[in-house]
């Protein structure tokens, strides 16, 4: 019984310890870059790359199974001087990628993309398609006024992983598992 509480208190110090050490901060510099809107037929379309998102650990924890994904919150909204912004719309995606230790394969699944699966044996081409948006219709421009000021606004995060109960005290995830991107704003008339 003495010693069931020693193990207590130890686990409870470790949680302690991680808890007030470990602040969440962007991961080895990760950064939206290359962010544009533009018009493609009758519909505004966004594009960016998550620079810096990937590291060792992260690779290694997918080649064991863990499944990663990645939250892009994006929004759009109309500049107004001396007033709140006025939204226009505001959305989530999320990028998934998995790992089949039998086949050998890489599986991205990317919602903004519906049902279509990337598959590949190529490590490089899953992160490739994990870290960019290239596309995405953010809203009519029927939406929009012209010549009006408006703001997209992206970040990125890596969601939290949720290990088994069994796991939950791992700490070898602690390190890297807070990857958040600062919000990235482009501002273009219309």
């Amino acid at each position: 019984m003495h010693s069931m509480f020693r193990f207590s208190g130890l686990m409870l110090s470790c949680m302690l310890f991680v808890m007030i050490c470990h602040t969440p901060a962007p991961a080895d510099g990760a950064r939206l870059s290359e962010m544009s809107v533009t018009p493609s037929g009758d519909v505004l379309v966004f594009q960016t790359t998550v620079a810096g998102a990937f590291n060792e650990k992260m690779e290694a924890a997918i080649k064991s199974g863990v499944p990663v994904t990645f939250t892009f919150l994006i929004r759009a909204a109309r500049v107004r001087r001396m007033w709140f912004d006025k939204d226009v719309t505001e959305f989530r995606v999320t990028h998934t990628i998995k790992y089949d230790n039998l086949k050998e394969e890489f599986t991205v699944k990317r919602s903004w993309e519906g049902e279509k699966t990337l598959v590949t044996k190529s490590l490089d081409q899953a992160r490739n398609a994990m870290v960019r948006i290239e596309g995405l219709p953010l809203c009519s421009l029927n939406d929009l006024e012209r010549d009006t000021v408006y703001r997209v606004s992206a970040k990125a995060e890596l969601d939290k992983l949720t290990l088994p109960l069994y796991l939950h005290y791992v700490l070898f995830f602690v390190s890297f598992w807070d990857v958040e991107t600062d919000w990235h704003h482009v501002d273009f008339t219309y």
